[in-house]
C-alpha cells in the first residue's frame, strides 16, 4: 500500500507490495552496512556464498538474480580476492566457486551488524504479533509462487 493524499495506504497490487517491500528491505539492509562501507546487495550474495561450494547457475538460482548479474558479483569479489573458483568434478563444464578466508572475513565482519538489524526488525514484528519464523516460511512460499509464474510466462516464449 502506499499513502494518498488523505494519509490512507492504497492498495495497488499484490506484485507492487512485493516490489515495494524488497525495496525497503534493500533500504533497511544497506543503511544498516552503510557505516562500515557494506553495500546490501553484496552481502546477500556473500551471505548465500558462504554456504559454498556452488557453481555460478546455483549461486543464480538461490539469491533470484539472473546469471549475468551475479556473474558480475562474483567478478567483483574474485578482484577482491573474496572468492575462488575450482574445478567441478561433479560436472567439468563449470567449476565451483567459494569464498576465500580473506572473503570469509569480510563477511563476518558485516554479520554482527545484520543481527543487530536483525533484532530490531524481530522486535517490530514480535510487538505486532508476527511470528518471523511463520513470516519466513510465507515469504518462501510466494517466493516458489512467483518463480512459478515467472517459469509460466518462460514457456510462452
Amino acid at each position: 500500500m502506499t499513502m494518498s493524499n488523505s494519509g490512507e495506504r492504497r492498495r495497488i497490487s499484490l506484485l507492487f507490495q512485493i516490489f515495494r517491500t524488497s525495496e525497503l528491505n534493500a533500504r533497511l539492509v544497506s543503511r544498516a552496512l552503510a557505516p562500515i562501507g557494506v553495500r546490501g546487495d553484496d552481502f546477500a550474495v556473500y551471505s548465500y556464498l558462504f554456504y559454498g561450494p556452488m557453481t555460478l547457475t546455483e549461486l543464480a538460482d538461490g539469491t533470484g538474480m539472473p546469471l549475468t548479474t551475479v556473474s558480475g558479483y562474483v567478478k567483483r569479489f574474485e578482484q577482491k580476492g573474496h572468492v575462488g573458483r575450482e574445478p567441478n568434478l561433479a560436472d567439468g563444464r563449470s567449476q565451483l566457486l567459494s569464498l576465500t578466508a580473506l572473503g570469509r572475513d569480510w563477511l563476518l565482519g558485516a554479520v554482527e551488524i545484520f543481527r543487530e538489524t536483525t533484532s530490531r526488525l524481530n522486535s517490530v514484528l514480535d510487538a505486532e504479533g508476527v511470528d518471523p519464523d511463520e513470516l519466513i516460511d510465507q515469504l518462501a512460499h510466494v517466493q516458489e509462487l512467483v518463480q512459478r509464474t515467472l517459469d509460466d510466462l518462460d514457456e510462452l516464449k
